[in-house]
């Protein structure tokens, strides 16, 4: 179902305020600008329109913030229904001269700072948030990583109800990747390094493993999890192929192999994302316990 951000909303209330001062500037000192006329109704219910059309789940606000936020949306409802009503009165008693938009609302008690409060607390709110049923992912300790590679395996999620099948593949990769360098940066170095002369002994690793691991690709990612037992031997064939498709971005690639991404493809690589959250959960259950 369509919706509003709360990013629009704030733009909206900009907008309103700039056109507040363009119209302080251009009419009579008598009107104080302090409070809400009938000159900015149009505006105001504007705004409201779209806060009533931002979904719950992206207010993130608590506590005084919140009920803050309550009452400043009531605050301006009530200044368009005030606004409204003696419009109608106005109109209703034929007194159409220019006084009618210089009307003082200082009977709602209303300041225009409401507005300004509005905007404030919109701008922490965020356009997206992962849905309740997204992994917690509570293994990573940083809330803003933690957070952004929930959205990004939500929208894995979303992608693959809607039939965007290439989108939720590379995600899908995308966000393997990142999970594995996570897990990888956690381990000790000589353990790493154990892990690379291993693998290059087997030739499973058989090109230049550079030092920094957050310069490896996936496949380094995923052999060196898979020989660290960070991720188990069905993880590590399931990102194989979330590795091989994501691939797939590429278009000379896709020629090559004449593949490309369907619904088979993204359904591979968010069931990689799936293995590889349960594994990392295992291996670092200790850490959330201890939190």
């Amino acid at each position: 179902m369509p919706h509003v951000y709360p990013s629009q909303v704030v733009k909206a209330i900009k907008e309103f305020l700039e056109h507040r001062k363009y119209l302080n500037a251009s009419i009579s000192t008598r009107r104080d600008t302090n409070y809400f006329t009938m000159l900015d109704l149009p505006k105001l219910s504007r705004i409201v329109t779209l806060i009533d059309h931002v979904p719950e789940k992206l207010i993130r606000l608590e506590g005084t913030d919140f009920a803050e936020y309550l009452a400043c949306i009531a605050e301006i409802k009530t200044v368009v229904t005030v606004l409204q009503n003696q419009g109608e009165k106005a109109f209703e008693s034929s007194v159409l001269s220019d006084h009618i938009f210089e009307i003082r609302h200082s009977t709602t008690d209303v300041h225009t700072a409401c507005v300004e409060t509005l905007t404030d607390l919109l701008e922490a709110c965020p356009d997206q948030t992962p849905e309740p049923g997204t992994a917690a992912l509570e293994f990573i300790e940083d809330a803003e990583i933690r957070e952004d590679l929930r959205l990004d395996i939500n929208t894995v999620d979303v992608g693959l109800i809607n039939g965007e099948w290439k989108a939720s593949t590379v995600l899908a990769g995308s966000a393997v990747e990142a999970l594995l360098l996570f897990a990888i940066s956690k381990m000790q170095p000589d353990q790493i390094n154990e892990a690379i002369l291993k693998l290059e002994k087997k030739s499973t690793l058989t090109q230049k493993t550079p030092h920094d691991f957050q310069e490896w690709n996936l496949h380094q990612l995923i052999e060196v999890s898979e020989e660290l037992q960070i991720i188990g031997e069905d993880s590590a064939a399931q990102a194989r192929l979330a590795k091989d498709f994501r691939s797939l971005i590429h278009p000379g690639r896709s020629l090559r192999l004449a593949q490309k991404c369907d619904r088979s493809t993204a359904l591979s690589a968010a069931a990689a994302v799936a293995h590889v959250v349960k594994d990392l959960e295992k291996t670092f259950a200790m850490q959330v316990t201890s939190k």
